[in-house]
């Protein structure tokens, strides 16, 4: 339900039901309120443990002429923009700082976290297709499979520790993080890659999971990327990645492996396949997904600003 400052009459219905020995949950009922606001208005707004409606009328006007309007939420043109970037699928920390960049000679244009929280939710009021942009819920844990997964047992893999210095300081392009994103029924697979140092995402479809799938994708989404920045390619222990050497050899770069059940090892990859998990849901199968649907949903993620590169976005740090 809305909230809604108390008013005369029902500041001294709550007294009433106060003197009568009700419980609060019934006072929340009868007052259409949160059982929580019951008690905040009576620790508030009484006195000395003793609640009147006239005293807590009087207490509250006093507070709300010492109380400060918010002029950032009273300027249009800024609660005109937060919906438009929060419609492109920003969260409110990315709009808070993308509105530097925007702006950066008005400083009226500028919003904090909290505030963009709540100009979001007062326009989700008005405009219910908001709720389409919120980020997809936290996934409830999956249990680990035992010993018949055999993870880390790929031949000849080269461990995360053997991966140069330089990789793991993310200073230079080229150090990318792999993965694949798994559908319902799981037909068919998505290969993802992410530059460790600027986030730019790659990522293709896969009809199965097999390692000569994986492969096939991986040169696919590496065609466009330049020699130079094919360097280091870390990956987890899924038997998609078993055929290490002919991939290696194929996109010229090395491959090394995550250590099993380390998924903090490759975060940042993680972190992005729960970005696109946003447009495809883990109820949706990915064996109608066309090549240009994804191009779509990866142009979207690729073009988010990104408070690790000062608020600019993959696309605009990307060096081809």
């Amino acid at each position: 339900m809305p909230y809604t400052h108390y008013n005369t009459d029902e500041r001294d219905a709550l007294q009433a039901m106060e003197g009568m020995g009700l419980s609060k949950s019934d006072m929340a009922v009868i007052l259409c309120k949160r059982q929580s606001s019951v008690y905040r208005e009576l620790n508030r707004n009484g006195d000395c443990g003793v609640y009147t409606g006239s005293g807590a009328q009087a207490l509250s006007a006093q507070r709300r002429l010492g109380s400060r309007p918010s002029p950032k939420l009273g300027n249009p043109a800024l609660t005109g923009e937060i919906p438009n970037l929060f419609k492109g699928d920003q969260s409110p920390e990315q709009i808070s700082g993308r509105l530097v960049v925007l702006c950066p000679e008005e400083p009226e244009m500028r919003a904090s976290t909290p505030a963009i929280y709540t100009c979001i939710y007062r326009e989700t009021a008005k405009d219910p297709s908001l709720k389409e942009h919120f980020r997809q819920k936290q996934a409830k844990p999956r249990r680990r499979k035992g010993a018949q997964d055999r993870r880390g047992q790929i031949p000849d893999r080269v461990s995360i520790d053997e991966r140069p210095n330089i990789a793991e300081e993310k200073s230079r392009e080229g150090d990318r993080e792999g993965d694949t994103i798994e559908s319902a029924g799981k037909n068919a697979c998505i290969a993802t890659f992410v530059d460790r140092k600027t986030k730019f995402l790659l990522a293709k479809p896969m009809p199965d999971k097999s390692a000569a799938s994986l492969n096939g994708a991986a040169v696919r989404a590496f065609e466009p990327v330049p020699a130079r920045l094919r360097n280091t390619l870390t990956v987890d222990n899924g038997k998609e990645f078993a055929a290490r050497k002919s991939l290696s050899q194929a996109l010229g770069t090395d491959i090394c492996f995550a250590h099993p059940y380390r998924s903090w090892e490759r975060g940042l990859n993680e972190h992005t396949n729960g970005l696109t998990r946003q447009y495809l849901p883990k109820k949706i199968p990915f064996n109608t997904l066309a090549q240009e649907e994804l191009d779509k949903i990866v142009e979207k993620i690729n073009n988010r600003p990104r408070k690790v590169l000062g608020c600019l976005t993959p696309y605009e740090v990307f060096s081809p």
